[in-house]
């Protein structure tokens, strides 16, 4: 595969910068064509044959650099491989007895000899400075190429500012130029794409942001039209700027052009989701993008709630309280035992005191759970090497038994646990990162990572998933939404939202006090480490959510004059793919009562299960397909539960119901 640059800033080796970058020819046995990268702590060579590894030479190791005619030669004694076959893997480090070779192509070789030469012999007294001086002067030398601008003629400048793009564990530096048609990023250091552009027309929304330790920063979302099934979706970039004046007139132009939260602000949503017109799913990603958490940023990355309690039966019940988790309890209060051994070192610990080390949401727990997916990512934390195997994601039980009684582990789940399609996760998630979504693939070695052993002897591979989940991600992923969808828990999220985003946060007495909520000084290094608690949204209790509304909550509805149309499309699809025949699903609105209704006539295998909604009056009935005969009729919503979770209805891909106790069985 030629033609494909496979490096990006994850390779970096911690705060380590890239000072130039250019094409070049490198040589040792054979010759290679590709990108030549001279970082602070290392070169590296990044060729354009994915089967080929990308090479890095430490200076610490760098003897002998000289000029010979049009190339530089060195000694390397110890080379780093990197990605390999374009696949992550731990780094493998070789000695090398052998001259290395570099022919810069459009670069003086003497110059770039002299750099590595500078880099190389900096003093550990002067390096800091020294490196931020080199970095400063070819931000100062790198002007915008104004010839990618799509209309000269036609476009004035508003804002040029030297920014950071920021991904997971990542930052790009590049110029960003604002005109009063386009938005343009250009990267500091090349590249394939060196320069992308957004109409300003496709920004949707933006926010204001808290990136590291309060440095000025901007999420922008932009609409980006899916050309394989012409659906739109939306990118986000999220951009830390220089200075804080920048940022503001970033926020003045932004808001000029469209909502600063999407249309949507946070009493809207509440309201929303009480009546039942927004689900769990969406409302606990609203809360999430509220309180300044981001799919870019690993360190304050969306977090959700484990819901579920059993993990070890062969069905799950879901109509059985104690399948679940008590949400009126932080993770760490689930064990008292566990919480009394934390008051006691508690008690006797100096001010600031703290319940907690480690952090219900932090970038290690989500690369923990995503390292499958973003396996570069883990490299990353762990210094170019995958955990160790035992401390691995392997087994979903094992990691809630972890969570309920470790004293150190008290991490929530991430949205990816409850995802059913790919437009319910941004571009920018970690289950996304190879470009498509499907339910649970986060769960697989699809790359066929080389995870190690555990010391039982067994190879990390897929994680183990509980007997119910029938050795099925997707199925595991949907019957964790069907229970996030559940009544039992939407008549408790809203004290789960009460300890995250609300009142009972950074409350010692309501067991959710982390390190660092207490910690002063803090560094970018320790959020990443520690994670960070979510703004708080909420100063009093949360309120209930209406029983009379969940009934609604399976369908996301706008509304225009009388009519109601799904959003949910995903629900279509199940209902147009169940059973054999032909299925009607409607909203409507009641001209009597003027209220909310929902109509829903599947035809199964063995039946029809008709459900209508009108307020508190709900009916939902069973009817035998031979005779028509009403099998059995309730008012009460808790009833539908034990007929079938409603989210069965959206999740299973085919459904029958059985004249026997009257029982649909989804599967």
């Amino acid at each position: 595969m030629v033609g494909r640059e496979r490096f990006s800033t994850l390779l970096l080796e911690e705060q380590e910068l890239i000072v130039e970058d250019f094409l070049a020819e490198y040589r040792d046995q054979q010759q290679s064509n590709g990108w030549l990268k001279i970082c602070t702590k290392n070169v590296y060579f990044d060729p354009e044959i994915l089967q080929q590894p990308v090479l890095r030479f430490p200076f610490t190791k760098l003897e002998n650099l000289r000029v010979v005619e049009s190339s530089i030669t060195f000694d390397c004694e110890m080379v780093t491989c990197l990605r390999e076959n374009g696949v992550e893997h731990n780094y493998l480090t070789m000695r090398c007895d052998w001259k290395h070779e570099v022919l810069p192509r459009f670069r003086s070789p003497r110059e770039v000899c002299k750099l590595c030469e500078r880099l190389k012999n900096i003093s550990t007294s002067e390096r800091d400075a020294l490196i931020q001086d080199l970095v400063d002067n070819h931000e100062r030398n790198t002007t915008f190429d104004v010839t990618v601008m799509r209309s000269l003629t036609v476009e004035e400048l508003v804002l040029e500012d030297k920014v950071r793009r920021i991904s997971p564990l990542s930052e790009i530096l590049g110029t960003l130029r604002i005109t009063n048609v386009n938005l343009y990023f250009m990267l500091l250091h090349g590249g394939l794409r060196p320069v992308d552009i957004y109409p300003l027309s496709r920004v949707v929304g933006w926010r204001r942001l808290e990136y590291g330790i309060h440095e000025p920063s901007i999420e922008i979302t932009v609409s980006d039209l899916n050309c394989e099934d012409n659906e739109t979706e939306h990118l986000s970039l999220m951009l830390v700027f220089s200075e804080e004046r920048h940022c503001l007139v970033a926020e003045l132009l932004f808001g000029n052009h469209c909502e600063s939260t999407r249309g949507l602000d946070l009493e809207s949503c509440e309201n929303a989701w009480a009546a039942g017109a927004m689900s769990n799913y969406e409302y606990l990603l609203r809360l999430n993008y509220f309180s300044g958490r981001s799919f870019c940023d690993l360190s304050q990355y969306p977090v959700f709630p484990w819901v579920l309690s059993d993990y070890s039966s062969d069905i799950l019940d879901l109509s059985d309280p104690g399948s679940y988790r008590e949400l009126s309890k932080s993770v760490g209060a689930l064990s008292q035992r566990r919480l009394e051994l934390v008051h006691e070192r508690y008690n006797e610990m100096p001010e600031p005191r703290f319940l907690w080390g480690t952090h219900f949401s932090s970038a290690a727990a989500v690369i923990y759970y995503l390292v499958r997916a973003i396996p570069a990512a883990m490299l990353k934390l762990q210094g170019g090497r995958f955990d160790e195997p035992n401390r691995l994601f392997n087994s979903v039980l094992g990691t809630w038994m972890s969570v309920t009684t470790s004293t150190s582990d008290v991490k929530e789940l991430i949205p990816e646990f409850f995802a059913l399609t790919e437009s319910e996760l941004p571009v920018e998630s970690g289950a996304r990162a190879n470009g498509w979504y499907h339910p649970g693939d986060f769960l697989c070695n699809l790359q066929s990572l080389d995870l190690g052993m555990r010391q039982d002897g067994e190879r990390v591979e897929n994680v183990h998933l509980p007997p119910w989940a029938h050795n099925s991600a997707e199925h595991f992923i949907r019957m964790n939404r069907a229970a996030l969808e559940s009544e039992q828990v939407s008549q408790s999220l809203h004290e789960w939202i009460d300890l995250v985003f609300g009142f009972r946060s950074r409350s010692a007495d309501a067991h959710t006090l982390y390190f660092t909520d207490v910690k002063e000084n803090q560094t970018f290094d320790s959020l990443i480490q520690f994670g960070k608690t979510p703004k708080r949204l909420f100063n009093n209790p949360h309120p209930r959510r209406s029983v009379d509304a969940a009934a609604l909550s399976l369908v996301s509805m706008s509304s225009k004059g009388n009519q109601l149309k799904p959003k949910a499309q995903g629900f279509l699809k199940c209902v147009a793919e169940s059973g054999k025949s032909e299925k009607m699903f409607s909203l409507y609105r009641s001209p009597e009562q003027g209220n909310v209704g929902m109509k829903c006539n599947l035809e199964c295998k063995d039946g029809v299960l008709l459900s209508s909604y009108a307020g508190k009056d709900s009916v939902i009935s069973l009817y035998n397909s031979q005779s028509f005969k009403r099998i059995r009729a309730t008012k009460s919503y808790h009833s539908v539960h034990e007929i079938a979770p409603p989210i069965a209805l959206l999740s299973s891909s085919s459904f029958v119901f059985t004249d026997e106790g009257s029982r649909l069985i989804a599967f």
